[in-house]
């Protein structure tokens, strides 16, 4: 048709726009998942233990999507959100991988769990990336999954990793590199301004606008 939709849940709720601030020292490495994959936890505990030992992680876990609801709360709504992007106004740094390594009780053949992993990462929404971008916290980002690469993509210089090895690597030059550290956090609300719930609205408008524009009006 020659126009584009936007379609939700790539969007963010920050909707006055705090951000974070780069410190001199980063202390806290943050994640927001229901699980971190256990190799890369272990890599960045090794990590921790023996190069930067006053650093420290916290894992916020999310809310199940039924306590939201019976609590009144929009399940995407701001409401919701700026609690946990208070949080995440306080990490320096967050790491970023598709949680895909807990098998439900049904799930337990390697092969099912596998093709569950691989649909998981390569089609896993950049929503969580995108709402600690939009507070900019640098991110360490996996870049097997496409709503990253997404959220990214008019970046020309941030880094990807593609291995829990690369993603160890990233995380400590981040921690040692205020410069590169800061440069990322400038530019992760730019990144995440598109998603900005104002910019979403905006573009259902214009798009049902044309669309109704084609079809014509109702008789």
């Amino acid at each position: 048709f020659g126009w584009q939709v936007f379609h939700l849940p790539h969007h963010h709720s920050n909707l006055a726009r705090r951000t974070a601030t780069c410190r001199k020292e980063a202390d806290v490495i943050g994640v927001h998942s229901s699980k971190l994959d256990p190799e890369l936890k272990q890599g960045v505990e090794k990590l921790l233990s023996e190069r930067f030992p006053h650093v420290k992680m916290h894992h916020v876990k999310p809310q199940p999507m039924e306590w939201r609801v019976r609590a009144g709360l929009s399940p995407f709504g701001p409401g919701f959100s700026e609690p946990i992007l208070g949080e995440l106004r306080e990490f320096d740094v967050t790491l970023m991988k598709p949680n895909c390594y807990d098998p439900r009780p049904e799930e337990q053949g390697s092969s099912l769990l596998d093709w569950r992993a691989w649909l998981c990462e390569r089609h896993h929404s950049g929503q969580r990336l995108v709402h600690a971008l939009s507070v900019g916290v640098p991110a360490v980002v996996w870049g097997g999954a496409t709503g990253h690469v997404d959220a990214l993509r008019p970046s020309s210089d941030w880094p990807l990793a593609w291995s829990n090895e690369e993603m160890v690597e990233q995380l400590a030059a981040l921690l040692s590199n205020r410069t590169l550290r800061c440069s990322l956090a400038a530019q992760a609300p730019i990144l995440a301004e598109p998603y900005h719930l104002e910019r979403n609205v905006e573009r259902y408008a214009l798009a049902l606008a044309e669309m109704v524009r084609r079809v014509g009006p109702s008789t």
